[in-house]
C-alpha cells in the first residue's frame, strides 16, 4: 500500500531528525562554524571578498540546519494530526 502524504511527511521528519542530532553530524557542524568564523575573524581588512565568501558559507550552513530543523518539526506536526 501506497505511504499517505501524511505518513511521508512523518518519515521524512523521522529521517531528518536522526540525521541532525547525530553525534557525528553535530561535531561537522560545530567544526565547520568555529572554522568559519575564526577565518572570518582573522581575515584582514582588505580581504572584502574573502569576508563575503566566510559570510555567505556561514549563512549557507545555518540554512541547511534551519532546513532540517523545519523538516523535523513538519514531521511531529504530521503525527499529531
Amino acid at each position: 500500500m501506497a505511504r499517505t502524504p501524511k505518513e511521508k511527511r512523518i518519515d521524512k521528519g523521522n529521517a531528518a531528525e536522526k540525521l541532525f542530532y547525530d553525534p557525528l553530524i553535530q561535531e561537522v557542524f560545530d567544526k565547520m562554524e568555529k572554522s568559519y568564523n575564526n577565518a572570518w575573524v582573522s581575515s584582514g581588512l582588505d580581504d572584502i571578498q574573502k569576508r563575503e565568501t566566510l559570510f555567505l558559507s556561514i549563512r549557507a550552513l545555518s540554512d541547511f540546519k534551519l532546513e532540517l530543523e523545519s523538516m523535523i518539526m513538519g514531521g511531529k506536526i504530521a503525527q499529531k494530526e
